[in-house]
């Protein structure tokens, strides 16, 4: 008695090139369905998230948001020193 075995799926791969209609097989079918695509495109997603998330941050990057923050920080200061100056000449 021989048992069939399933071929490795990484063989299987192999063969999609070699296929006339490889969506309409059973093997493959199921790579052609809108709803894998969109899982796939959903988890890539995600995946690229978590990295971005977790890699420190660029050093330029840090220096130009450092940079914005200080001019923000002075921008309000000239406007409370301007309000405070405006209040000291109203007494």
């Amino acid at each position: 008695m021989v048992l069939y075995v399933p071929p490795h799926p990484a063989r299987s791969y192999l063969a999609i090139a070699h296929i006339n209609n490889p969506q309409s097989t059973l093997f493959f079918s199921p790579f052609f369905t809108s709803e894998w695509k969109e899982n796939v495109y959903t988890h890539v997603c995600n995946t690229v998230t978590l990295l971005f998330q977790r890699a420190p941050q660029p050093r330029l990057l840090a220096l130009r948001s450092s940079q914005l923050t200080i001019r923000k920080l002075e921008a309000r200061v000239q406007h409370l020193m301007a309000e405070l100056e405006e209040e000291r000449r109203r007494k």
